[in-house]
């Protein structure tokens, strides 16, 4: 009968993600690392940083990219900063960002992080991974570019 002849297989490569293959998927993307005690994975880049964070939620495997530029702002900015940010997120599908309120001591600032979470049920391809760490690391960097560029002459 015609209808199952044209049945594609069932997808080959799809593996678990694991803090191994996060490293391997950075390395074959030539990106610099570091890798702290508890075995979180940053990348630096030129104008901020960008986390690699591996969960088990709702039983799926969950690798969230969460970053942060490496200026601050004054609080008076939060209102232009939560505009930039909309416009931002209206206009790119993922890797969301906001300006989040930081207080330390008495001192209080806004820092503006970005973030990216992919679920994976049944694992992931190399190229998968490696298109989702290289798409949010490319986000990023024009993400704070556009920070450091808007933001450069107002402080």
């Amino acid at each position: 009968m015609g209808f199952f002849e044209n049945v594609l297989p069932a997808q080959t490569g799809l593996r678990p993600i694991t803090q191994e293959r996060l490293k391997e998927s950075l390395e074959r993307l030539e990106l610099t690392y570091e890798q702290d005690p508890a075995g979180e994975l940053t990348v630096f880049l030129p104008l901020g940083s960008l986390n690699l964070l591996l969960a088990r939620q709702l039983g799926l495997d969950v690798l969230s990219l969460r970053g942060s530029w490496r200026g601050t702002l004054p609080l008076d900015f939060l209102g232009t900063a939560q505009e930039l940010t909309n416009y931002w997120n209206q206009n790119r599908p993922f890797l969301k960002a906001f300006p989040y309120r930081w207080e330390e001591g008495d001192q209080v600032s806004l820092i503006m992080p970005v973030d990216m979470s992919v679920p994976y049920a049944g694992g992931a391809t190399d190229e998968q991974l490696d298109e989702h760490i290289g798409t949010a690391l490319q986000l990023a960097q024009e993400y704070f570019s556009l920070l450091t560029e808007t933001f450069s002459e107002e402080k």
